[in-house]
C-alpha cells in the first residue's frame, strides 16, 4: 500500500471520547442483536422441546425495540461526532 502512496490513517481516532461512545454503543446493539437472532435456549423455544418452555419464545421479539433504540444512540453519536468534526 505504501507503494500506491497509501500509508496508515494519519489521524487516530482511538483516544476520542466521541468514537469510544460510538464503539461503545455498537457492541451494546451487536451483544442484543445476537441475543436475539441466537438464543442460548433456541432448543426449548423453536425446536423439537419447545413444548416445555416454548412460552418464553415470545420474550425473543422483545430484544427488537431494545435494538431499535441502541440503532438510533449509534446515529446520534455519530451525527454529533461528524457536526464536530466539520470546521
Amino acid at each position: 500500500s505504501s507503494v500506491l502512496g497509501y500509508g496508515p490513517p494519519r489521524n487516530n481516532f482511538d483516544d476520542d471520547p466521541s468514537v469510544q461512545e460510538i464503539r461503545k454503543a455498537v457492541i451494546e446493539k451487536n451483544r442484543l442483536f445476537f441475543h436475539r437472532w441466537r438464543p442460548a435456549n433456541e432448543t426449548y423455544l423453536y425446536l423439537f422441546r419447545k413444548h416445555e418452555q416454548g412460552n418464553n419464545a415470545k420474550e425473543i421479539p422483545q430484544f427488537d425495540p431494545l435494538i431499535e433504540q441502541s440503532e438510533m444512540e449509534i446515529e446520534r453519536a455519530r451525527s454529533e461526532f461528524f457536526k464536530g468534526s466539520q470546521g
